[in-house]
C-alpha cells in the first residue's frame, strides 16, 4: 500500500485511487437489484475505527466489517473515500486498512489546522460482500470513524524570527538581522517584510528560543517551513523538526509587500500581499502640497493583485503635469525637501506616451514627469507596480458623483458613486429616507463633489410616477427626485443625462449558511448603522452576499473591499456571527464579520 505524508492542500489534490479488491469483477460490472443495497439482506454493518497519531505503523484500521448472516465469507471494495477524497486502501480479513497518514493529512486539511484534537471522518464506501457459494453482493455504507491528530510543539516564550530574501536583513540570510515577528495575543504571529526578487523569494520561519547570531546550527534547531521544498502556497501548514518529512524553504512569489503571519494554535502559516499607498503628486495640486498632504490617493481593487487606478481633474489651465509617489517619495519631500524618491517615466520628462514603464527618478536621466497636454477634463491612471508599467488615459468624466438628500443631510455623510470607465455611467447604493415635506417620499439629488454643488447639481428634469427613472438637469433650480423610502441600487447616466432606481434586499448565499448555494439568508438594512445587518450561524465554509434572491448583482472579493462578481469569502470556523455589509458603490463598499 502507497504511504502518503504531505501537509499541503496541493498534496491532496493528487490522490490517487489505488485499489487493493480482490477478483470479485462480476460485482463491479453493472446489475439489476431489487433492493438498492442488496447486501443489507446479509445484516452487513461496519464498525468505525478511532486512530490517534502518530501511530508506530503507519498502517491502521479505518473500519471493520461484519454481517449476521454466515453465508457472507469476505469483502471487497470497489470504492473508498474519506470526507470525498478518494484514498488507498487494502483488504485484510474483515478489517479496512489505510494509511494513518494519509487520512490525518485529509482531516487537517478540511480543518485547515494542525491542532491536537479529534476529527470525526466521513467515510463513503462502495463494497461487494462475497458469499459462500462464489457470488458477491453489492453494499454501499456511510461509517464515521475518527482520528486524533498528532500534537505539535508549544508556542515558544521567546516568540518567533524570519530569516529570507527580505530587504529587512540584508537581502539574504542574515543572522545578525532577523525579521522579528510581533506576538498578536491570540497564538498568531506576524511580521511585514519586503521581498527583494521578481521570481522566488525563499524564506524559514524559527523559534525564538533558538537565536544565535552566529550558531547556524543553533538557529536550524528552531527551524520550520513546509513539506514540499520551493512551495509557492499562499497557504499552508508548519513542519517542525519532530514531524516525520524533512523541513523544506517556502517561496514568496514576486517582488513587493507582504504580511506573513504564522499560527501556533492551528499551526498553519499565510501570506498575504500588503497594500501600497500611491499618491499623484502634482496634477491640479501644488506639486509640495500635494505630497506633504497626500491629496490624491490610487485605489486597489484586490489586495493580491498590485495594480492600482486613479482618476483625478485635470488642471484647470494648461498643461497637466505630475509624477508619482508612494508614503516613502511624499515623506522625504514633506520632511527633507528630496525629490528624488518620485516615479517617473522611463521615455523622458513629459513624453511618457499612453503607455511605459516607470523607475524612481534616482534610476532616470532626468525627472520623468508625466504631461497630460490642455483639453482634458480628466485623467486616468493604471499602475502595474510588479510590471512597473503605467497607462494613461483621458476621460470626460470623473470617477465618483455623490448623492445628496434627506438621508445624508444633503451631503454631510458622503455617499459616493463610481464610473469604472470615465464615460458617464456611475452606479451606487443608499437608503432613501422619506420625508413629511416630500409626502412621506425620500428625497435627493446627484452632485459632482463630495462637499458642494458647484461642479454639477443634477436634479429631476422628468420623472416617471414612481420615480425609479427619469432624465435630469444641471441647474440649481432642479427638481428633487422623489421615491418610495428604501434601499436602491441608483444607475446615474451624465452622457445621456438620466437616471434609474432600482430597489434592493440582500441576502448570505453560499455552503456556510443553511440554504448553500440555492437559498439565501435574508438580511434587515439598519439606517442607523448604514449597513445590512444579519446574526446567523455559519458552518467553517464559503459565501457572498447577494441582490434580490438573484445572481445578476452579487458581491464578493475581501471583507475590506466588496466587489460585484467577486470571489466567494470564507468562515474560517464555525459559529454564531454579526455580520455587517457596508453596500455603497465599488471601491468603497466592505463588510465586518463578528464572532459572537
Amino acid at each position: 500500500m502507497k504511504k502518503i505524508f504531505q501537509y499541503s492542500f496541493a498534496a491532496l489534490a493528487g490522490l490517487v485511487l489505488a485499489s487493493c479488491n480482490g477478483d470479485y469483477e462480476d460485482w463491479l460490472k453493472p446489475q439489476g437489484y431489487d433492493q438498492e443495497n442488496p447486501a443489507a439482506a446479509y445484516g452487513v454493518t461496519a464498525t468505525p475505527g478511532s486512530i490517534t497519531m502518530p501511530v508506530s505503523d503507519d498502517d491502521v484500521t479505518l473500519f471493520s466489517f461484519s454481517a449476521t448472516s454466515e453465508e457472507v465469507t469476505g469483502y471487497a471494495l470497489r470504492n473508498l473515500t474519506v470526507s470525498g477524497f478518494d484514498v488507498d486502501y487494502n483488504v485484510v480479513g474483515n478489517n479496512v486498512v489505510v494509511s494513518a497518514n494519509e487520512v490525518e493529512t485529509i482531516a487537517m486539511s478540511i480543518a485547515e489546522s494542525r491542532a491536537k484534537k479529534t476529527h470525526t471522518l466521513d467515510v463513503d464506501v462502495d463494497f461487494g460482500a462475497i458469499l459462500n457459494n462464489g457470488d458477491a453482493v453489492a453494499g454501499k455504507l456511510t461509517v464515521n470513524p475518527t482520528i486524533t491528530t498528532s500534537p505539535t510543539p508549544a508556542i515558544d516564550e521567546k516568540g518567533y524570527f524570519l530569516l529570507g530574501n527580505f530587504a529587512e536583513n540584508g537581502n539574504g540570510w542574515d543572522l545578525s538581522n532577523p525579521v522579528w515577528m510581533t506576538d498578536n495575543g491570540d497564538g498568531t504571529y506576524s511580521a511585514i517584510v519586503n521581498t527583494t526578487g521578481e521570481g522566488d523569494n525563499w524564506f524559514k520561519f524559527y523559534e525564538g528560543s533558538h537565536y544565535s547570531a552566529d550558531s547556524w546550527d543553533e538557529v536550524n534547531a528552531g527551524q520550520m517551513g513546509c513539506a514540499e521544498n520551493g512551495c509557492p502556497d499562499k497557504f499552508g501548514f508548519i513542519i517542525w523538526s519532530g514531524d516525520k518529512t524533512g523541513v523544506e524553504t517556502p517561496v514568496i512569489q514576486g517582488k513587493g509587500q507582504f504580511k506573513v503571519t504564522i499560527d501556533m494554535v492551528n499551526f498553519t502559516y499565510k501570506v498575504v500581499r500588503q497594500a501600497v499607498n500611491y499618491y499623484i503628486v502634482g496634477g491640479p495640486n501644488d506639486w509640495g502640497e500635494s505630497a506633504r498632504e497626500k491629496m490624491l490617493k490610487f485605489n486597489q481593487a484586490d489586495i493580491e493583485v498590485p495594480v492600482y487606478t486613479i482618476v483625478f481633474p485635470a488642471a484647470a489651465e494648461g498643461d497637466t503635469w505630475f509624477a508619482i509617489g508612494d508614503d516613502k517619495a511624499c515623506d522625504a519631500i514633506a520632511n527633507d525637501n528630496d525629490w528624488t524618491q518620485l516615479f517617473g517615466t522611463t521615455s523622458g520628462n513629459g513624453e511618457q506616451g499612453e503607455s511605459g514603464t516607470l523607475s524612481r527618478r534616482t534610476g532616470l536621466n532626468d525627472d520623468g514627469s508625466f504631461k497630460v497636454p490642455a483639453g482634458a477634463k480628466f485623467i486616468k491612471i493604471t499602475l502595474d507596480m510588479d510590471a512597473m508599467t503605467y497607462q494613461v488615459k483621458t476621460l470626460d468624466f470623473g470617477e465618483y458623483i455623490y448623492e445628496a438628500g434627506v438621508n445624508n443631510s444633503w451631503g454631510e455623510i458622503e455617499q459616493p458613486l463610481y464610473c469604472s470607465d470615465g464615460q458617464g455611467t456611475y452606479k451606487g447604493f443608499f437608503y432613501a429616507e422619506g420625508a413629511d415635506w416630500a409626502d412621506g417620499k425620500g428625497a435627493f439629488k446627484f452632485r459632482g463633489a463630495a462637499d458642494n454643488w458647484d461642479n454639477g447639481n443634477y436634479g429631476a428634469a422628468t420623472m416617471s410616477d414612481d420615480g425609479l427613472t427619469g432624465t435630469l438637469i444641471d441647474d440649481g433650480g432642479s427638481g428633487n427626485i422623489l421615491v418610495k423610502p428604501g434601499f436602491y441600487m441608483a444607475t446615474v447616466d451624465l452622457a445621456a443625462m438620466s437616471y434609474q432606481m432600482t430597489p434592493i434586499a440582500v441576502g448570505i448565499i453560499g455552503p456556510a449558511q443553511a440554504g448553500g448555494w440555492d437559498t439565501d439568508t435574508d438580511m434587515t438594512y439598519n439606517p442607523e448603522t448604514r449597513a445590512w445587518e444579519a446574526t446567523i450561524e455559519l458552518a467553517a465554509d464559503e459565501f457572498k452576499f447577494r441582490a434580490n434572491d438573484g445572481w445578476d448583482i452579487n458581491w464578493g472579493g475581501s471583507a475590506d473591499n466588496l466587489i460585484q462578481d467577486g470571489g466567494n469569502l470564507k468562515i474560517d470556523e464555525a459559529g454564531t456571527y454579526f455580520i455587517q455589509f457596508f453596500l455603497i458603490c465599488e471601491t468603497k463598499s466592505y463588510c465586518r464579520i463578528t464572532k459572537k
